[in-house]
Order: C-alpha cells, then sequence, then structure tokens
C-alpha cells in the first residue's frame, strides 16, 4: 500500500509548518470524529505545534500514521489475546485444558468448527463408518448377558453329554465363574481383554 501523504514528505518531521495539519484536517483524513481524535491526542498521538492563544495544533501526518497503525496493530493483539483468555477461560468451565487445539478459538470459530464436526459425522454415520455409543452398548449388553447364560450353562450339559462327576462339573463351573468376575472387572475398569 503507498503512503497516504505526499511523496517528498520523510517519515519524521522536517520543521516544515506547512506540512502540519490542523485537528480538524487530521481527523477528517483519519475518518474520525474530533471526540475520538481528542481521546488518542490524550492517548499519546504525536504533536508537532502545541496550541494556543488563537493558534491551532499541528499534526504531521506521517508520524499520526505510523502512530495509528502501531495504536491498532497493538488494539488487536491485545483482543486476540482477550478471546484466546476467555476461550480458555470458556474451555476450563466446559471441562478442556489450555493443551486443547480449541482453546485459542474465538466462540465463532468454535461454532464453525462444530457446525463442520456434525456435517461430518452425519455423513459418516450415513456410510455406517460411525455408530451411535448408545447402540453399540445395547448392542454389548446383550450379547455378553446372553454368553454369561451360555456360560452358565455350560459345564451341566457338558457334564450330562459327557457323564462327568459332580467334582469335575463343579471345577468347571468355579472356573467359568472367576473367568466371568475378572471379565466383569475388566469391562468396568476398561482395563483391556481379558485373561485367557
Amino acid at each position: 500500500m503507498e503512503n497516504p501523504w505526499p511523496k517528498d514528505w520523510p517519515d519524521e518531521w522536517d520543521g516544515d509548518d506547512g506540512k502540519l495539519w490542523s485537528r480538524e484536517e487530521t481527523a477528517r483524513v483519519l475518518s474520525w470524529s474530533l471526540p475520538k481524535f481528542d481521546r488518542s491526542r490524550h492517548a499519546g498521538l504525536p504533536c508537532r505545534r502545541e496550541g494556543k492563544n488563537g493558534r491551532s495544533y499541528g499534526y504531521y501526518f506521517p508520524e499520526v500514521f505510523a502512530w495509528v497503525t502501531g495504536a491498532e496493530a497493538k488494539e488487536e493483539a491485545e483482543r486476540k489475546q482477550r478471546e484466546a483468555d476467555q476461550a480458555q477461560a470458556e474451555m476450563a468451565l466446559l471441562g478442556g485444558n489450555a493443551k486443547d487445539d480449541r482453546a485459542g478459538l474465538t466462540a465463532d470459530q468454535r461454532k464453525r468448527l462444530y457446525e463442520t464436526e456434525l456435517v461430518e459425522m452425519k455423513v459418516r454415520r450415513e456410510r455406517g463408518e460411525l455408530v451411535d455409543a448408545r447402540e453399540l452398548l445395547a448392542r454389548d449388553e446383550k450379547l455378553l448377558g446372553d454368553l454369561g447364560k451360555f456360560l452358565q450353562s455350560l459345564p451341566e450339559a457338558i457334564g450330562r453329554e459327557l457323564e462327568l462327576d459332580l467334582g469335575v462339573i463343579g471345577a468347571l463351573q468355579e472356573k467359568i465363574d472367576k473367568y466371568q468376575e475378572e471379565l466383569a472387572r475388566r469391562l468396568m475398569k476398561n482395563d483391556g481383554p481379558a485373561p485367557s
């Protein structure tokens, strides 16, 4: 972008009063209201000539422009930091942590991300790549229930078929009971496969 002032003007004021603009002229070029301009002046906007006794303030536009762009960049960085801090606080309240990839996102960015994830999940579900956890849990509970009933009936059925004595059937039943207890314990702890 080309500088918005005459090409022969140096970046720092050379002492030429003809290159100084009044408060009104400078505010107009910046598209600022006079109250905003005055607030900026009190916040450190560079002024080359103090106004007094009917003489207006004098502002050298290249210096004003550099100050304004620096102040805007600083405000933008502070705004982004505030948003990141707020997002981090929100994530902490929702159970997230500082290492969460979403912690630095603004609320709008997270909303778009969640909407995109929702669409992706629907597509994956339709393709059969994603299942409902409740359906999977219900299926597993039924399967484990059926397996448990089968295992409990197995020693007696084998005992009848092979004409085993009650001691062998009892030992087999005890072994199956221990296996089922260990399997249940591991499933409750999500501890991996049951022992063989």
